[in-house]
């Protein structure tokens, strides 16, 4: 902030828990108000692009639950779709 950044960005987060304790440590360090915060949210289309996420994107934060889900559907393109949509729900 201080070399000029109006915003941060993280890597695909599908877990609110993580979300809601990021944002705590902003406000912690009195940056909430004085960052802009771009939260990555990903609608993976299987298991196995979850779980590639979350073992290859550094700082990604793939919940075993949320690949489980994934793994279990009847369509894994469409359940990406909805935890993306859940997630996007729960931050707003």
């Amino acid at each position: 902030m201080a070399a000029g950044a109006q915003f941060v960005q993280t890597r695909p987060c599908l877990d609110i828990d993580a979300v809601e304790g990021y944002v705590a440590r902003l406000r912690d360090a009195d940056l909430a108000d004085r960052v802009f915060v771009q939260i990555g949210v990903a609608a993976p289309d299987s298991a196995q692009s979850a779980q590639w996420m979350r073992e290859n994107l550094r700082g990604a934060v793939i919940p075993d639950a949320v690949i489980a889900r994934l793994a279990g559907a009847a369509d894994a393109r469409d359940e990406g779709i909805a935890v993306a949509a859940e997630m996007l729900h729960q931050i707003g």
